[in-house]
């Protein structure tokens, strides 16, 4: 999110510009990065307050999730608030805490909103409607500007996981919605980073020029992927506890590379995904 501050016309240090490509094991290894970043943008002009709310916003978007925006408990039951909502009213509590004026924390919660990508049946759809908000809704797509092994294992993945609970209860979820093998997940994952090519880089200045050919780059890979038909039909026939699994075996694993040459792998799915590992 602070990256896409940076004024338009000056050149961004390669550190700073690389800072949203690496992954983080803990926040203290994050914060000397923001706070750099922060020091660097104040430096160039940018204001503190638009600083502070980006971080208030960015660091609290997704509190307790990963991507589903629906909230289940321990009953298997959809609750009221989506987790944005959830994280917005949290959010604003800490900005309480620190100080921050209304104003902000309110310019905060919107965006937080703005992030739910989601349209839950009976309510509004929520589309960002300010540059802020396409700002930040664009920043919680880019953990696919990761290496695409991290991407698949720290981002994909774990937003499958999330999803898995929610279609379970088949009778809450549109019919179409429920992603039954691994070839669609594959292909869902490209129309995602397609759409997000086609309709989330341009509003938001200097964005395309940062992450446009990376995003590309993710959808041949997932194109190379899905012309693997060979391996595909074979995992695709074993359905979706299948999917299950695999989202399971390998979500948040530390290295694909590693992972992949556990004994439990299917080797077909084995020989689908190394060439992600060695890329």
């Amino acid at each position: 999110m602070l990256v896409l501050e940076w004024p338009a016309g000056v050149a961004m240090p390669p550190d700073l510009e690389a800072a949203p490509r690496r992954l983080y094991a803990s926040f203290d290894e994050l914060l000397p990065v923001v706070v750099s970043l922060a020091a660097a943008l104040m430096a160039k002009g940018v204001a503190d307050h638009i600083i502070a709310r980006d971080a208030l916003a960015a660091l609290g978007h997704d509190f307790g999730h990963s991507g589903c925006p629906d909230r289940i408990n321990s009953l298997g039951q959809i609750m009221p608030l989506t987790h944005e909502e959830t994280a917005e009213k949290h959010m604003a509590k800490v900005g309480l805490r620190f100080g921050y004026p209304t104003a902000l924390i309110l310019e905060a919660m919107a965006g937080i909103r703005a992030t739910t990508f989601f349209n839950r049946p009976g309510r509004p759809r929520i589309t960002p409607s300010n540059e802020f908000e396409k700002r930040l809704t664009l920043a919680d797509t880019m953990g696919c500007v990761l290496r695409v092994d991290q991407w698949l294992t720290h981002v994909g993945l774990p937003v499958l996981l999330e999803k898995i609970p929610f279609w379970n209860l088949r009778s809450a979820v549109p019919e179409g919605q429920v992603i039954r093998s691994l070839g669609e997940w594959l292909q869902s994952e490209r129309n995602f980073f397609i759409y997000i090519e086609a309709h989330k880089l341009d509003p938001v200045a200097g964005a395309r020029a940062l992450w446009g050919a990376i995003i590309k780059e993710k959808i041949a890979t997932l194109d190379a992927l899905l012309l693997r038909r060979d391996l595909l039909q074979p995992l695709d026939a074993k359905g979706y506890g299948f999917l299950v699994d695999f989202a399971h075996k390998l979500a948040h694993a530390p290295s694909l590379a590693e992972r992949l040459g556990h004994a439990d792998i299917d080797p077909l799915l084995r020989q689908l995904l190394l060439p992600l590992a060695l890329a």
